[in-house]
């Protein structure tokens, strides 16, 4: 009885995946024939941003599109996201910026902004291309990763969680899609790059600059989406108790086998998190 209840739960939840991807593909695809020559005439007028063009047009979700494009001035591409809301837009470029204060060695760490603009029709903001794969791919690819390639990827992240720290910043949707590796410049270490800044939160001396989203506020859906269940718990986030769950995702034994950086990174948990009233 009890694996006729999982199978159906099962069978439930790839309906339910199956529904939204139909439908957020159908959205995808409407955007894409009413609005693109629009968009483009408006990137390239007001911020000289040319030669737009979709890019993984059927992982369009949430009213997120996404582009890769050029620069005029500087020729160099870009990739830029569009937003369903006006408030998004402008949360995203405001979170890079407030970090990019406390990032005074320049490290490569987070999306470098381009250009944004969360008052026209399409609201966006566009970002220096990555060149690289998500962290879920190259784990999927179930390639042996060498013993320092992976300390390198928990030092990493030991430094992004104390840049989102000084920054007092919670970005809530840390996981495995939302970190890009690329190759670092001496082609041998990755360059670990978290992503997607739309739903970040500010804690403490930020909570007045990085308020809750009113859209949100009150959405269980995309409440509980965020954090995609390496989050404590629903409603509760904390990068760093994430950033522990994915290293062992990377390696399962890496507190017996990298003893100093999972220390470090361990002692982080708790010190910076953010709890929604949903939670009480």
């Amino acid at each position: 009885m009890t694996m006729i209840k999982e199978g159906l739960l099962q069978l439930y939840y790839m309906l339910g995946r199956l529904k939204t991807f139909i439908f957020e593909s159908f959205y995808s695809l409407l955007w894409y024939v009413r609005y693109m020559h629009a968009f483009h005439l408006h990137l390239a007028k007001e911020f000289d941003l040319i030669n737009i063009k979709p890019q993984s047009l059927f992982s369009w979700h949430m009213g997120c599109n996404y582009f890769v494009g050029e620069e005029t001035k500087s020729g160099r591409q870009i990739f830029v996201k569009t937003y369903k809301w006006q408030e998004l837009s402008k949360r995203e470029a405001k979170a890079l910026e407030i970090i990019n204060a406390y990032n005074s060695q320049n490290i490569s760490l987070f999306p470098v902004v381009v250009a944004y603009d969360s008052t026209a029709s399409f609201p966006f903001v566009a970002f220096e291309f990555i060149r690289g794969q998500t962290l879920k791919k190259t784990l999927n690819e179930k390639v042996m990763l060498e013993t320092e390639y992976k300390r390198e990827l928990l030092k990493q992240m030991i430094l992004i969680l104390d840049l989102l720290h000084k920054a007092k910043i919670v970005h809530r949707d840390v996981r495995l899609d939302n970190l890009l590796l690329t190759d670092s410049d001496n082609g041998i270490s990755p360059k670990m790059v978290l992503i997607d800044f739309a739903f970040a939160i500010g804690v403490q001396s930020q909570s007045e600059h990085l308020p809750e989203l009113q859209k949100v506020l009150n959405d269980k859906k995309i409440l509980k989406m965020l954090g995609d269940g390496l989050n404590p718990k629903p409603f509760l986030w904390d990068d760093a108790y994430s950033f522990c769950k994915i290293a062992k995702m990377i390696d399962p034994h890496c507190d017996f086998t990298f003893p100093d950086e999972w220390r470090e990174l361990y002692s982080k948990v708790g010190k910076m998190v953010y709890r929604h009233k949903l939670l009480y």
